[in-house]
């Protein structure tokens, strides 16, 4: 809990410091190639943690793992982040800020899990559909679940609809049990 609120602390931050510059996509791929480097270094992101380092290092490794390949920008918030030992958030960090920008732009990521592969038309669709609904532009993310049967299962923020074969037969089961069938007689 105390991560989250101090992930969505930062993100905000770096987002107004974007909004301000007129680089909100551009520190978004920023965000995403930092998170990309440290995965393949995963040696040094144990390092950004460490409390006992002194922080004129984390700020020199700041600036030799990911050098001009974010911008200064960036790279002055990632200063701060790790000379406040928070270098444990960038993860969340980012997710943060993606949500941030999302909602600037007025798109809503949506989970889309079908039974089969959707086609294009299908997918643009659904997608239309969503936008309708939500008052927002959707942008689905697919996933293929053969459990399903058959359907789709839509997952956007809290809200989930589904409308899978599965669902549908968990939904009949849900009303059967609660109907007497005692009552019911064979038919002749």
């Amino acid at each position: 809990m105390r991560n989250d609120r101090a992930s969505r602390r930062y993100a905000q931050a770096l987002f107004s410091l974007a909004v301000d510059h007129g680089r909100i996509d551009e520190v978004s791929e920023d965000l995403d190639r930092a998170v990309r480097a440290l995965d393949e270094l995963p040696g040094v992101r144990s390092l950004f943690t460490q409390p006992l380092m002194p922080d004129r290092i984390k700020r020199d490794l700041v600036d030799k793992v990911f050098g001009d390949s974010i911008s200064q920008l960036t790279r002055d918030f990632l200063h701060v982040v790790v000379a406040r030992n928070r270098g444990d958030l960038f993860d969340q960090i980012r997710e943060r800020y993606i949500e941030l920008c999302n909602d600037y732009h007025g798109i809503l990521p949506a989970s889309v899990q079908s039974a089969v592969p959707l086609s294009e038309s299908e997918l643009a669709e659904l997608s239309a559909r969503l936008t309708r609904l939500c008052g927002k532009t959707v942008s689905p993310r697919c996933v293929v679940d053969p459990d399903l049967i058959g359907g789709v299962v839509v997952r956007m923020g809290d809200r989930v609809m589904d409308g899978s074969v599965r669902g549908a037969l968990r939904r009949l089961r849900q009303r059967l049990k609660g109907t007497d069938l005692s009552s019911l007689r064979p038919q002749a």
